[in-house]
């Protein structure tokens, strides 16, 4: 798996890859665990530099050619981020 991420001003953006190498039976979890342990490094990165993230304003998409779309739930310091 991979992230990316590309900021402007205020805003960021990331992106999280699938590996192609993952189970169909670990997707949702390996999905979740990467995204999450993203918006970890960011929230710790925008804690040490004092610069507050609005959860509020906060959003995720999920894109996939997938019809089904496993439940994540995703959370910055225990706030969860709409989806």
């Amino acid at each position: 798996a991979a992230s990316y991420s590309h900021l402007f001003a205020d805003d960021l953006a990331i992106i999280i890859n699938a590996s192609p190498w993952w189970h169909r039976s670990e997707f949702a979890s390996k999905m979740q665990h990467s995204a999450q342990t993203a918006l970890d490094q960011i929230h710790a990165y925008a804690t040490k530099w004092k610069q507050p993230i609005n959860c509020s304003k906060t959003e995720w998409q999920w894109l996939h050619r997938r019809v089904f779309l496993p439940r994540i739930s995703l959370q910055i310091n225990g706030d969860p981020i709409n989806r």
